[in-house]
């Protein structure tokens, strides 16, 4: 799953700006976050992870890691393997446009 990205070309001189979800374990569980990699000088793009909830079928969204906000500058807060097995990046511009990374499925 890591390397999935989705490229987000909307500012001149900054078209290697792209959005990706990344996987990793941590204390026997194996958890995905989406990041948003090189914004520069554009402070006020966000990314956030959607995903699907498992046991219920509902959509929710992490942003960032203390969970005050549904968006985050860097790096969003991770979902379980036990919480979900479908995520996807999005990405907000400063001005509100919102974009959809690729989808991954696992399991």
């Amino acid at each position: 799953m890591t390397g999935t990205r989705g490229l987000v070309n909307y500012y001149p001189g900054n078209e290697n700006e792209y959005i990706q979800v990344n996987e990793g374990s941590y204390s026997g569980h194996w958890y995905a976050w989406a990041k948003l990699y090189n914004s520069g000088s554009n402070s006020s793009d966000t990314v956030a992870l959607i995903w699907k909830y498992t046991p219920n079928g509902g959509l929710y969204q992490c942003g960032n890691r203390s969970g005050d906000s549904g968006w985050a500058l860097d790096y969003t807060a991770g979902v379980r393997d036990t919480q979900s097995s479908r995520v996807q990046a999005k990405f907000k511009t400063g001005d509100g446009s919102v974009e959809y990374g690729p989808a991954v499925a696992w399991r």
